[in-house]
């Protein structure tokens, strides 16, 4: 099985089976129970070593220990360091300091000091992607789980309004772009004024008539055959 480097791989711990239902179990158990015999004992030692005995008894018997299999997860962040929690509690501390402070130099080494942890944060990614691709066993997989985990993370980003060039002036207000756009699209079918009928009529191709074979006509064609008709004279 091929080891990927996003996930954690799973193991078997053998720890106590504490359930919800054991627990209330165990508590039943130990309110049942009247601990008289620890005042039997003189002495507080051997006095606590019998309650400690009594109190694993009962609970060995409700939250057994047991072979429990932890899932694989995902893990986040992997190139988080203990440097980089630390540095960044830093920050936090040296932010609260910078909103109440008036100090100018202390503004400007807070400045640095976020500069710098940002160049630590790139630095640790950096470094995280390189262990990645030396540890891979298809570097081409795993270069390519690289690239689409960079890439979403700039399409999840934030994106700015498109923009439109109107009147000479170049805008990113929603409202003026779909203005623009509906007024655009409204009139865009509307048919210019030098359109003509008679220019089409003008282009027509006259097929001279050799065969029975009938060929499809349009609009236009059937338009001349109707002008071209001689109006019916009536016998009346």
């Amino acid at each position: 099985k091929q080891f990927n480097p996003k996930y954690e791989p799973s193991s078997a711990k053998f720890k106590r089976d504490l359930k919800n239902e054991n627990i209330k179990i165990l508590n039943r158990f130990l309110q049942r129970e009247s601990w008289s015999f620890v005042d039997a004992f003189e002495h507080v030692e051997e006095a606590f070593t019998a309650f400690n005995d009594c109190l694993n008894y009962y609970l060995n018997i409700t939250c057994p220990y047991r072979m429990i299999k932890e899932r694989s997860h995902r893990k986040s962040n992997a190139w988080i360091t203990q440097d980089i929690l630390y540095l960044r509690e830093r920050l936090k501390f040296y932010h609260s300091i910078y909103l109440k402070s008036n100090n100018e130099n202390f503004k400007n080494f807070y400045r640095t000091f976020k500069q710098n942890y940002r160049k630590e944060i790139k630095a640790a990614k950096a470094r995280d992607i390189e262990q990645k691709l030396e540890n891979a066993e298809n570097f081409s997989k795993s270069a390519w789980e690289v690239i689409k985990s960079v890439t979403s993370q700039k399409n999840n980003s934030k994106q700015s309004n498109p923009k439109l060039k109107i009147d000479g002036k170049l805008t990113d207000d929603p409202l003026l772009v779909a203005s623009e756009f509906n007024n655009f699209f409204s009139t865009v079918a509307v048919p210019s004024t030098s359109f003509s009928c008679d220019n089409l009529i003008e282009n027509v191709v006259v097929r001279p008539v050799s065969s029975m074979v009938l060929f499809p006509v349009g609009e236009v064609e059937m338009a001349v055959v109707l002008r071209d008709l001689k109006p019916k004279k009536s016998s009346d």
